[in-house]
């Protein structure tokens, strides 16, 4: 039986989407990131390398599971988990296929840093006050920029010590580079709604990589739809999106 992996960074409704997607005839496996629910070590937002390494530990885990075709295996990273996922495609024992679900972009996040990201740094501080979280991203928006650029793993910022290691690993990320080294088949995902990655960056990731003699890439466009793909935390992504995934795994890995 094929196995898809599916990453999420904070695990959301996982469960949900793993039941809708057994529908397709393939086992999923799902697993909490590192520092979230039932896993140990500590949480951060990243680091990529090393949720790579988890990404690649799972596979050799699925793998040796009777059950489970060790060659028909495919990871599928939603949101910032797209970069983990990305990379684990050029790992050791890693998967046979990717999948990007609204993840994929063709700039690096360093010098086009993306304020979101910074947000989820400031936003524990603030306890729910996105009004002064907002206001705070906005007036340092330039520090971090030079904070990144002059290679700080902590800074000092609202009295207290904030972490830049998985920002920094983000931003050290080219992911159009990654997955043109990569020669395993993959499957963009991305609403045209998109609030945090823009559906034009996803295209033209898509058309970078057709154009490298070793890449084999399909993306899918949902209209209508933004950074959840339909998600909602009790509902599984959009039956279109699904469909989509479905029909790529079954014509990819059949």
């Amino acid at each position: 039986m094929p196995c898809l992996i599916v990453h999420a960074l904070r695990g959301q409704a996982r469960w949900i989407e793993a039941q809708a997607l057994t529908d397709l005839g393939w086992c999923v496996f799902s697993y909490d990131p590192r520092g979230v629910g039932a896993s140990e070590g500590e949480w951060d937002r990243g680091p990529v390398e090393l949720l790579a390494q988890d990404l690649a530990a799972a596979c050799t885990a699925m793998r040796q599971r009777p059950e489970v075709d060790p060659e028909r295996i495919v990871v599928m990273g939603v949101g910032d988990a797209g970069w983990a996922a990305a990379r684990s495609s050029v790992v050791a024992d890693g998967p046979a296929g990717v999948v990007l679900a609204s993840a994929a972009t063709d700039t690096a996040l360093f010098p086009d840093l993306w304020t979101e990201r910074i947000a989820d740094v400031i936003s524990p501080y603030y306890y729910g006050e996105s009004t002064a979280a907002d206001a705070v991203v906005g007036r340092t928006l330039g520090s971090w920029r030079q904070w990144l650029f002059d290679g700080e793993v902590q800074v000092s910022l609202v009295g207290r010590r904030a972490s830049l290691r998985a920002l920094r690993q983000m931003a050290d990320v080219d992911l159009a580079q990654t997955l043109t080294d990569s020669d395993i088949p993959m499957l963009i995902l991305h609403g045209t709604n998109d609030m945090y990655v823009p559906v034009a960056e996803a295209k033209a990731l898509a058309e970078q990589l057709a154009g490298s003699a070793r890449s084999r890439v399909a993306i899918e466009v949902f209209e209508g739809l933004d950074h959840t793909l339909g998600a909602d935390g009790s509902s599984p992504m959009d039956p279109q999106v699904q469909r989509a995934l479905g029909e790529w795994l079954a014509d990819t890995f059949p």
